[in-house]
């Protein structure tokens, strides 16, 4: 079983979420996607996120009818940071069987030096790198203070994705404001946005 490990604090799950998703099981070779919510996202300190419960919910609902999506809770019992590393351990050590890879937006490549432990993030973790169309990998890749080896192995995990302008923070602004979801979000997760009046009013 090979498996794409996909993080992130999902508030809310859109449309690029999974179309990354669908990239890297197409374009890596993987047999299925897990995605892991986080509980904590220590790239965004201090920010507040909509319930572990709402996020996850939104989740289920998203990959509803995708065989090939799964969903794991195991970070949402964190009461601190979700580094990489550690979930990336922790999910090899309950599923020694698998042969799991990390994937990550082009987009987290130049600030990966800074992130927890990267000389192990470098050794231990296999990743998928998902690159947009005119997003250069290769070039920030070339750029990073590591040893070759480690961009070989970067470069070598480099895949295309579609380009899709969506954040979740766009999203979560037009909920604020009463827009339309439908170009952004699954239909389900739209309606699930609106029943349970997440994000507040900010307009």
């Amino acid at each position: 079983m090979k498996t794409g490990l996909f993080g992130g604090s999902f508030d809310p799950v859109h449309n690029g979420h999974l179309a990354i998703a669908r990239a890297s099981l197409d374009s890596a070779g993987l047999d299925r996607v897990v995605f892991l919510p986080e509980s904590a996202p220590p790239h965004k300190p201090g920010r507040r996120f909509a319930p572990s419960v709402h996020r996850l919910a939104m989740l289920q609902l998203a990959i509803e009818g995708e065989p090939r999506f799964a969903l794991s809770a195991m970070n949402l019992d964190s009461t601190g940071p979700c580094y990489t590393i550690d979930t990336w351990r922790r999910y090899r050590e309950e599923h020694p069987a698998e042969e799991a890879r990390f994937i990550i937006g082009g987009d987290m490549l130049a600030d990966l030096p800074n992130w927890h432990r990267p000389a192990d993030l470098l050794r231990e973790v296999d990743f998928v790198i998902c690159s947009r169309p005119g997003f250069c990998a290769d070039e920030v890749i070339r750029n990073l203070p590591f040893g070759e080896a480690e961009r070989m192995k970067l470069a070598a995990s480099v895949i295309e994705a579609p380009l899709l302008d969506i954040s979740a923070s766009h999203v979560r602004e037009l909920a604020a404001c009463g827009g339309s979801l439908s170009a952004f979000v699954p239909p389900s997760v739209a309606a699930y946005i609106t029943a349970n009046s997440l994000y507040g009013s900010r307009c």
